[in-house]
């Protein structure tokens, strides 16, 4: 199964210094913006809620994007050690067939947060992604693109 590095996140303390670093120092372009949340993604991370706001930067020439997560809720008290804290990160892998993997990974022993999710990005591009979180403390996610529904034909 072909994998790609899709994006990395990175939770972040102060988001204005972590812009300023990133698209203005670095010169990374600043795609959107969304506030996110729901039973979904909470599900999606291992949590009984969760509300955030979303920054997704990339270079111009395209490839792996970065992600900055401000957390509005829960407090990073109330949150597994490592998910959020300071200098945590997640690692956004893309995939092909997320179904089987997802099944794969359940018999070799790995306990993702929950089943395939479907959600739609703020562009409106609909993914299937699910994660789980390594011994290391490491989380993972991997995301499936899932290629637009064809005009239905009356």
């Amino acid at each position: 199964m072909p994998v790609g590095l899709h994006h990395v996140s990175i939770f972040t303390v102060d988001v204005q210094r972590s812009l300023r670093l990133f698209r203005d120092i670095l010169g990374l372009k600043l795609l959107w913006q969304a506030p996110v949340g729901g039973r979904k993604l909470a599900a999606l991370m291992g949590l009984p809620e969760v509300e955030a706001e979303l920054f997704y930067l990339q270079n111009e020439a395209g490839g792996p994007a970065l992600e900055l997560i401000r957390l509005i809720r829960p407090e990073r008290s109330e949150i597994p050690p490592l998910l959020g804290s300071r200098g945590s990160v997640t690692l956004s892998l893309q995939v092909k067939e997320i179904e089987s993997l997802h099944r794969r990974l359940q018999e070799e022993g790995w306990t993702p947060h929950s089943s395939c999710l479907q959600l739609f990005t703020p562009q409106g591009q609909a993914v299937k992604l699910f994660s789980l979180r390594t011994e290391e403390g490491l989380s993972l996610e991997f995301i499936e693109e899932l290629e637009p529904a064809a005009p239905s034909v009356l």
